[in-house]
């Protein structure tokens, strides 16, 4: 393979013939009945008369030859390797037939997984329609797997869902089912006594992953007293620490938390407190104005000390305050109060 210095693209390919820019078979045969039959005698051409005359794929096509123009590719998968797949005769259409084949080359996959001691953890089942058009359907799996049974009821689901989206057409001609993705599965007797707790957590994982359309998610704590950074979101895991037989340590009781914390605290504004370091008795939040019946706290949170300058983030006196329309929130007043200055109130969070 020949590499070409930069700016030396237009030399390189000019003694080439205009098939090499992958135009279309009659746009070739039209140039060249033009006289134009090497790509040196396009790259000087007006761009326009070019996009008049042959079309604008012609010109897209000179232009990412000469990187002009970005061409994204696509990168060949290996060939999976372990794989099976079926023709029929006649094409198959409803849900239940599709699911019965799929089970069956899932079944012949099965034995080639074992002897290498291995699970599916990702599976691709492509359907080819009579009429050229093909659909594809990944299913993750949380633990790895080669049971065919649970293969063809998280298919199930999964189609129970798409519902009429399979669009079926006339019919699928042929199946075929690859493990895209596979990890060691340890041997386990199954037939004396029951699935392990952790097992019986991972396939119900996957029941609503494949109900839901989406991957399922997890809280995982942090070293911070703030609630906007006291947790973060992380993909869900059988092998998380929440799903070890671990008990957390005792920590002492902490006041009520809010059923929704807010994605970013919002400012309160016209807030009036009787105390300039008590609770507020009214604030208005969201364009409506709230009269507190009865309000509880403070509960004074720390910016981390371990932090490089403390002072971006002030003190925090957090209250729970009840409104005379029955809504409960979670207040807050940032840094401490200063005299001739308004305090700066904030919702955070809605209990229910």
């Amino acid at each position: 393979m020949a590499l070409v210095p930069a700016g030396g693209a237009a030399a390189a390919l000019a003694p080439l013939p205009v098939e090499a820019l992958r135009c279309a078979p009659a746009t070739a045969v039209a140039l060249k009945r033009l006289g134009l039959k090497r790509v040196g005698a396009l790259i000087g051409a007006p761009r326009a008369p070019l996009a008049r005359r042959f079309g604008l794929d012609l010109v897209q096509r000179l232009d990412q030859a000469l990187g002009d123009r970005p061409e994204p590719l696509a990168a060949l998968a290996e060939p999976a390797r372990y794989g099976a797949g079926r023709g029929f005769l006649d094409p198959i259409l409803h849900q239940e037939a599709v699911v019965a084949a799929a089970r069956a080359l899932m079944a012949r996959i099965a034995p080639a997984l074992e002897a290498d001691g291995l699970g599916a953890r990702l599976l691709r089942l492509t359907l080819h329609r009579v009429d050229g058009v093909m659909r594809a359907l990944d299913l993750a799996l949380s633990r790895p797997s080669r049971c065919p049974d649970a293969f063809a009821a998280l298919l199930r689901l999964r189609l129970d869902r798409l519902g009429s989206g399979l669009d079926a057409g006339f019919g699928f001609e042929s199946l075929s089912l690859d493990v895209v993705a596979a990890e060691r599965m340890p041997d386990r007797q199954a037939d004396l006594g029951a699935a392990s707790p952790v097992q019986d957590i991972a396939d119900l994982a996957d029941r609503l992953r494949q109900r839901l359309g989406r991957p399922l998610i997890r809280l995982t704590p942090r070293a911070s007293h703030l609630p906007e950074r006291a947790d973060r979101i992380a993909p869900w895991s059988p092998h998380a620490p929440e799903m070890a037989d671990w008990t957390p340590p005792a920590l002492p009781a902490l006041p009520a938390r809010p059923l929704v914390l807010l994605t970013r605290s919002e400012p309160a504004e016209d807030v009036l407190a009787l105390v300039p370091e008590g609770p507020p008795r009214r604030f208005r939040w969201r364009a409506r104005r709230y009269l507190v019946a009865h309000a509880e706290g403070p509960e004074r949170i720390g910016p981390e000390w371990w932090r490089t300058d403390p002072a971006d983030m002030p003190e925090r006196d957090y209250y729970v305050v009840e409104c005379e329309t029955g809504h409960r929130l979670w207040l807050y007043r940032s840094g401490p109060h200063a005299p001739g200055q308004p305090a700066a109130w904030f919702v955070h969070g809605l209990f229910a």
